[in-house]
């Protein structure tokens, strides 16, 4: 299996000059408390989304990695076709070139599930507009995972 990590605080300063819209959004990876525990709670280790299928997590807290390109909304998250809300946000580091902003990667918490196979789909909004002829839009994307969840 292969995990990532990303370890946080560097306190370094990147600035989002003239925000672009929400242009990519995905699922990169998961984790359950057992894994955050074990790594540490400051750090980014997760498995990547392409493992989903191999990879059962434990207890009812998940987490969801997403990287989105551009700036959106905080992401809204439907378990099995319900809404479930928006997930607590427990991460978040800028994606940054040249110390400019141009994106984020957001670990979102999801408690409360119950042992099975569930299906979560990632709703994201852009925070700013784009053209499409004469009219503004918001865009919006998503992306979906099926992961299992075992009891600790």
């Amino acid at each position: 299996m292969f995990t990532s990590t990303i370890t946080l605080g560097n306190n370094k300063k990147v600035f989002a000059e003239s925000a672009p819209a929400l242009s990519g959004f995905s699922i990169v990876g998961f984790t359950d408390d057992e894994i955050l525990d074990k790594y540490g709670r400051n750090n980014y280790v997760y498995y990547d989304a392409s493992y989903a299928s191999q990879v059962s997590l434990h207890g009812s807290n998940i987490y969801i990695v997403t990287e989105q390109i551009g700036y959106g909304n905080s992401a809204a998250y439907y378990i099995d076709g319900d809404y479930y809300g928006h997930g607590r946000t427990v991460n978040s580091i800028a994606l940054e070139k040249n110390n400019i902003a141009y994106g984020f990667m957001n670990m979102d918490e999801i408690d409360n599930l119950k042992p099975g196979k569930h299906t979560i789909k990632v709703i994201c909004t852009s925070e700013n507009p784009v053209r499409q002829g004469t009219t503004l839009v918001y865009p919006t994307l998503s992306d979906t995972i099926t992961l299992t969840v075992e009891t600790q």
